[in-house]
Protein backbone atom coordinates (compact mmCIF):
# COMPACT_ATOMS: atom_id res chain seq x y z
CA UNK A 1 0.00 0.00 0.00
CA UNK A 2 1.42 3.38 -0.95
CA UNK A 3 0.21 6.04 1.40
CA UNK A 4 2.10 5.34 4.60
CA UNK A 5 4.50 8.14 3.72
CA UNK A 6 4.16 11.61 5.20
CA UNK A 7 5.05 14.79 3.30
CA UNK A 8 8.16 15.78 5.27
CA UNK A 9 9.22 19.40 5.36
CA UNK A 10 12.93 20.23 5.32
CA UNK A 11 14.81 21.09 8.51
CA UNK A 12 15.12 24.70 7.42
CA UNK A 13 11.43 25.11 6.59
CA UNK A 14 9.87 26.00 9.93
CA UNK A 15 11.92 28.99 11.16
CA UNK A 16 11.88 30.75 7.75
CA UNK A 17 8.37 30.04 6.52
CA UNK A 18 5.64 32.65 6.77
CA UNK A 19 1.92 31.92 6.73
CA UNK A 20 1.65 32.98 3.07
CA UNK A 21 4.31 30.40 2.17
CA UNK A 22 2.70 27.46 3.94
CA UNK A 23 2.30 24.47 1.61
CA UNK A 24 -1.26 23.35 0.95
CA UNK A 25 -0.42 19.81 2.03
CA UNK A 26 1.07 19.54 5.52
CA UNK A 27 0.85 15.76 6.13
CA UNK A 28 -0.29 12.70 4.23
CA UNK A 29 -2.10 11.43 2.38
CA UNK A 30 -2.06 8.25 4.43
CA UNK A 31 -4.05 5.40 2.90
CA UNK A 32 -5.72 3.97 6.01
CA UNK A 33 -7.84 1.22 4.47
CA UNK A 34 -8.64 -0.35 1.11
CA UNK A 35 -11.09 -2.99 -0.01
CA UNK A 36 -12.78 -3.90 -3.27
CA UNK A 37 -15.39 -1.17 -2.74
CA UNK A 38 -13.91 1.21 -0.18
CA UNK A 39 -11.00 3.65 0.12
CA UNK A 40 -10.11 5.60 3.29
CA UNK A 41 -7.52 8.39 3.35
CA UNK A 42 -6.23 10.76 6.05
CA UNK A 43 -4.42 14.02 5.33
CA UNK A 44 -3.81 17.50 6.72
CA UNK A 45 -3.86 20.80 4.81
CA UNK A 46 -2.99 24.34 5.82
CA UNK A 47 -6.20 25.74 4.36
CA UNK A 48 -9.79 24.55 4.02
CA UNK A 49 -10.05 22.80 0.65
CA UNK A 50 -12.55 21.12 -1.58
CA UNK A 51 -11.12 17.75 -2.59
CA UNK A 52 -11.53 15.76 -5.78
CA UNK A 53 -10.27 12.20 -6.18
CA UNK A 54 -9.46 10.32 -9.37
CA UNK A 55 -8.44 6.66 -9.59
CA UNK A 56 -6.73 5.25 -12.69
CA UNK A 57 -5.68 1.89 -14.03
CA UNK A 58 -3.42 1.75 -17.08
CA UNK A 59 -4.15 5.47 -17.67
CA UNK A 60 -7.91 4.75 -17.82
CA UNK A 61 -10.03 6.74 -15.38
CA UNK A 62 -12.22 4.36 -13.40
CA UNK A 63 -13.32 6.78 -10.67
CA UNK A 64 -13.35 10.58 -10.65
CA UNK A 65 -15.43 12.74 -8.38
CA UNK A 66 -15.52 15.94 -6.37
CA UNK A 67 -16.05 14.65 -2.87
CA UNK A 68 -19.37 15.21 -1.13
CA UNK A 69 -19.84 15.97 2.56
CA UNK A 70 -20.71 12.34 3.34
CA UNK A 71 -17.42 11.27 1.77
CA UNK A 72 -15.23 14.03 3.14
CA UNK A 73 -15.08 15.06 6.80
CA UNK A 74 -13.02 18.12 7.76
CA UNK A 75 -11.87 18.89 11.31
CA UNK A 76 -10.28 22.29 11.94
CA UNK A 77 -7.56 21.89 14.58
CA UNK A 78 -5.83 25.24 14.09
CA UNK A 79 -5.86 28.52 12.22
CA UNK A 80 -3.89 26.83 9.43
CA UNK A 81 -4.49 23.12 10.07
CA UNK A 82 -7.38 21.06 8.72
CA UNK A 83 -7.62 17.29 9.11
CA UNK A 84 -9.39 15.56 6.22
CA UNK A 85 -10.92 12.10 6.54
CA UNK A 86 -11.92 10.78 3.13
CA UNK A 87 -14.05 7.66 3.03
CA UNK A 88 -15.19 6.46 -0.40
CA UNK A 89 -17.78 3.74 -0.88
CA UNK A 90 -17.26 3.18 -4.57
CA UNK A 91 -19.77 1.79 -7.03
CA UNK A 92 -16.72 0.59 -8.94
CA UNK A 93 -15.29 -2.71 -7.76
CA UNK A 94 -11.52 -2.67 -7.42
CA UNK A 95 -10.04 -6.01 -8.45
CA UNK A 96 -7.64 -7.67 -6.05
CA UNK A 97 -3.92 -7.97 -6.80
CA UNK A 98 -4.04 -5.10 -9.29
CA UNK A 99 -2.22 -1.77 -9.23
CA UNK A 100 -4.33 1.40 -9.16
CA UNK A 101 -3.10 4.99 -9.27
CA UNK A 102 -4.80 7.93 -7.56
CA UNK A 103 -4.67 11.71 -7.73
CA UNK A 104 -6.11 14.29 -5.34
CA UNK A 105 -6.99 17.80 -6.52
CA UNK A 106 -7.10 20.55 -3.88
CA UNK A 107 -9.39 23.48 -4.73
CA UNK A 108 -9.22 26.64 -2.63
CA UNK A 109 -9.24 30.40 -3.08
CA UNK A 110 -10.16 30.09 -6.75
CA UNK A 111 -7.26 27.82 -7.73
CA UNK A 112 -6.64 24.11 -7.99
CA UNK A 113 -3.51 22.09 -7.17
CA UNK A 114 -2.80 18.42 -7.83
CA UNK A 115 -1.13 16.10 -5.34
CA UNK A 116 1.46 14.93 -7.87
CA UNK A 117 2.46 18.56 -8.51
CA UNK A 118 2.65 19.91 -4.97
CA UNK A 119 4.22 16.81 -3.38
CA UNK A 120 6.37 15.15 -6.09
CA UNK A 121 8.69 13.70 -3.44
CA UNK A 122 5.94 11.19 -2.60
CA UNK A 123 6.44 9.56 -6.01
CA UNK A 124 9.06 6.93 -6.77
CA UNK A 125 11.13 6.99 -9.95
CA UNK A 126 9.01 6.61 -13.10
CA UNK A 127 5.79 7.07 -11.09
CA UNK A 128 3.24 9.59 -12.32
CA UNK A 129 0.80 9.12 -9.44
CA UNK A 130 0.69 7.46 -6.02
CA UNK A 131 -0.69 3.94 -6.16
CA UNK A 132 -2.30 1.17 -4.14
CA UNK A 133 -3.36 -2.45 -4.43
CA UNK A 134 -6.23 -4.40 -2.87
CA UNK A 135 -4.79 -7.61 -1.37
CA UNK A 136 -6.68 -10.85 -1.92
CA UNK A 137 -5.46 -12.03 1.47
CA UNK A 138 -2.96 -10.83 4.06
CA UNK A 139 0.32 -12.58 3.29
CA UNK A 140 2.88 -9.81 3.80
CA UNK A 141 2.50 -7.70 6.92
CA UNK A 142 4.88 -4.92 8.00
CA UNK A 143 5.15 -4.31 11.74
CA UNK A 144 6.65 -1.35 13.55
CA UNK A 145 6.83 -0.46 17.23
CA UNK A 146 8.12 2.16 19.65
CA UNK A 147 9.28 5.07 17.49
CA UNK A 148 11.78 7.06 19.54
CA UNK A 149 13.13 9.87 17.30
CA UNK A 150 16.24 10.47 19.44
CA UNK A 151 17.22 6.79 19.70
CA UNK A 152 20.93 6.29 19.00
CA UNK A 153 20.45 4.56 15.68
CA UNK A 154 18.84 4.76 12.27
CA UNK A 155 15.12 4.95 11.61
CA UNK A 156 13.87 1.42 10.95
CA UNK A 157 10.65 2.69 9.37
CA UNK A 158 12.58 3.79 6.27
CA UNK A 159 12.70 0.09 5.37
CA UNK A 160 8.95 0.33 4.65
CA UNK A 161 9.70 2.85 1.93
CA UNK A 162 12.34 0.53 0.48
CA UNK A 163 10.01 -2.48 0.43
CA UNK A 164 7.23 -0.53 -1.28
CA UNK A 165 9.60 0.81 -3.94
CA UNK A 166 10.95 -2.67 -4.68
CA UNK A 167 7.46 -4.15 -5.13
CA UNK A 168 5.64 -1.31 -6.91
CA UNK A 169 4.95 -3.31 -10.06
CA UNK A 170 4.40 -6.68 -8.37
CA UNK A 171 0.99 -6.50 -6.65
CA UNK A 172 1.28 -9.94 -5.07
CA UNK A 173 4.53 -8.94 -3.38
CA UNK A 174 3.47 -5.55 -2.06
CA UNK A 175 2.82 -5.36 1.70
CA UNK A 176 -0.84 -5.83 2.58
CA UNK A 177 -0.71 -3.49 5.57
CA UNK A 178 1.49 -1.71 8.08
CA UNK A 179 0.69 -2.36 11.74
CA UNK A 180 2.15 0.07 14.27
CA UNK A 181 2.06 -1.10 17.89
CA UNK A 182 3.88 -0.04 21.05
CA UNK A 183 4.56 3.58 22.00
CA UNK A 184 4.33 5.84 18.96
CA UNK A 185 4.71 8.99 21.07
CA UNK A 186 7.04 9.17 24.06
CA UNK A 187 5.26 12.00 25.85
CA UNK A 188 7.47 11.63 28.95
CA UNK A 189 10.76 11.44 27.01
CA UNK A 190 11.02 14.11 24.33
CA UNK A 191 14.40 15.32 23.06
CA UNK A 192 15.07 19.06 23.26
CA UNK A 193 15.35 19.62 19.47
CA UNK A 194 12.12 17.68 18.91
CA UNK A 195 10.30 19.70 21.58
CA UNK A 196 11.50 22.94 19.97
CA UNK A 197 10.30 21.75 16.55
CA UNK A 198 6.91 20.78 18.01
CA UNK A 199 6.38 24.24 19.49
CA UNK A 200 7.45 25.90 16.23
CA UNK A 201 4.87 23.85 14.33
CA UNK A 202 2.18 24.67 16.93
CA UNK A 203 2.86 28.39 16.46
CA UNK A 204 3.21 28.20 12.68
CA UNK A 205 -0.06 26.31 12.14
CA UNK A 206 -1.85 28.13 14.95
CA UNK A 207 -2.94 24.87 16.58
CA UNK A 208 -5.70 25.34 19.12
CA UNK A 209 -5.14 24.64 22.80
CA UNK A 210 -6.86 21.73 24.51
CA UNK A 211 -8.38 21.44 27.98
CA UNK A 212 -7.91 18.14 29.81
CA UNK A 213 -9.99 16.94 32.74
CA UNK A 214 -9.20 14.22 35.25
Amino acid sequence: VQGVCVYVLSDNWMPKTTIKQLPTLVAGPILRHVSSTQLTFWLVTSTECELSLSVFQHQDVIFSQTLKSEQHQIVEIGEHAYIHLVNIDSEVTFATEQVYQYEFTFSHQGRSEKLSEIAPTLLYDAQQYCSFTVPDKIERLLHGSCRKPHFDGGDGLTQVDTVIEQTLDVPTERPSLLMMSGDQVYADDVAGPMLLAIHQVIDLLGLYGESWQG
